[in-house]
């Protein structure tokens, strides 16, 4: 069984980790909107204060039409945003907090990691991935160290 939590609360949760990791107003604002949102959405279906993974799926697909065949790259900046909200509201549920990424902030390696990461960054060209999924798991590198 899908695990249901109170949207009040996670919202709340979501809210309250952006302002403690100094989020702009502005980005809390946009990404409250978000919320407000899908408060809407899941009242407009019957499923009052509930967030569950289900339901978060079918407010992207229903508002956005999130995933839809048509390959998008990058996503436009509002379905990224609404995607991201999800995955916030998600990540509270699940671990109680979320990791902000860092904007264009240079990462000092360690001499003894680089070797490794330049493999890492070597074995990801080589890869059947895509190029907008190598690019984003090079990208993602800085989250991890």
């Amino acid at each position: 069984m899908e695990l249901e939590s109170s949207l009040q609360k996670l919202s709340v949760g979501v809210l309250t980790e952006m302002k403690r990791m100094n989020y702009a107003k502005g980005t809390i604002h946009y990404n409250s909107r978000f919320i407000a949102q899908y408060s809407e959405f899941v009242v407009s279906i019957g499923q009052n204060d509930k967030f569950s993974e289900t339901l978060a799926k079918r407010f992207l697909k229903e508002q956005y039409n999130y995933p839809s065949k048509e390959v998008c790259s990058p996503l436009p900046l509002k379905i990224a945003a609404a995607v991201r909200v999800m995955r916030l509201l998600g990540e509270i549920r699940a671990y109680g907090a979320f990791v902000k990424k860092p904007n264009g902030i240079n990462i000092d390696w360690a001499m003894e990691d680089i070797g490794i990461i330049n493999s890492y960054v070597e074995s990801m060209q080589t890869r059947n991935n895509s190029e907008a999924t190598k690019k984003l798991r090079i990208a993602d590198l800085p989250t991890f160290y």
